[in-house]
């Protein structure tokens, strides 16, 4: 819907005769405006229906929905500023040795917001085409999303997001053998794990970030032994990794205790 929301939004600002600079300004607040507004009401659904089962009240919920709205939004503008602080996005500047953060979906809407604000011919029939595969992939019952995602994110991102996609199939068989009651808790269980390690994974990456701002701090402190020999680091992570994916599935499936 964001990236709808950028094309759409260029093209009409466009017929109004804003361009350049001023023009991206305004896409990306559009596009910024429509992407919270789609998160925090597809989030406050959710809450209002545990708030039912809890036995709150949605005058009380939307109080709270205005603080953490506020809250996350401290947070997210100081993690951006952060980030920004501590590497470079996009392509690599002369002279600047930090470190080039891989940022696909920003890199997309950056490709799309200067081709269309400076004028630049606009392939429209790639954007027909794109829309004509995910018409086709719906019709077959298949994900139009998780299709475009393998096109656009590098592999070091659909590597584990591959491996996710297996593990999530296997549970969900294993639910779905089972079933009843016990076969629903496999497969939550296996959403609150696998949850748990996407907001992990982020935290640990801003943690990792906030580090590089304090001067004593120096890449050598948290580097092991047998960092430097590739061979051996990369088959601790493959072996790291695989336990990781194992613990997910044993966790999952294992039986709580009455």
């Amino acid at each position: 819907m964001t990236l709808l929301t950028v094309i759409v939004s260029a093209v009409v600002l466009l017929k109004f005769g804003l361009s350049g600079t001023t023009g991206m300004f305004f896409v990306m607040a559009l596009a910024g405006m429509v992407c919270v507004a789609l998160c925090a009401s597809g989030q406050f659904i959710t809450d209002l229906k545990a708030g039912y089962w809890l036995g709150s009240t949605p005058a009380a919920q939307e109080k709270v929905k205005f603080i953490g709205v506020i809250a996350a939004a401290i947070t997210a503008g100081l993690t951006i500023i952060l980030l920004a602080h501590v590497y470079q996005f996009g392509e690599a500047a002369p002279g600047d040795t930090r470190q080039i953060l891989a940022a696909p979906q920003a890199s997309i809407m950056k490709a799309l917001v200067v081709g269309f604000m400076n004028n630049q011919p606009v392939a429209y029939m790639l954007f027909g085409i794109g829309a004509m595969i995910t018409l086709v992939l719906e019709m077959l019952g298949k994900s139009s999303m998780v299709f475009a995602l393998g096109l656009y994110l590098p592999l070091g991102l659909t590597a584990p997001v591959l491996a996710g996609g297996f593990m999530s199939h296997l549970i969900n068989k294993r639910s779905d053998k089972v079933g009843g009651e016990d076969g629903g808790k496999i497969r939550e269980r296996g959403v609150i794990l696998a949850s748990g390690l996407m907001a992990g994974g982020a935290l640990g990456g801003v943690l990792g970030a906030s580090l590089k701002l304090f001067h004593w701090y120096r890449e050598d402190l948290i580097t092991t032994p047998f960092y430097a020999n590739d061979a051996v680091s990369q088959s601790v992570s493959a072996l790291m990794f695989i336990g990781l994916c194992l613990y997910v599935w044993f966790r999952s499936v294992k039986k709580e205790k009455v």
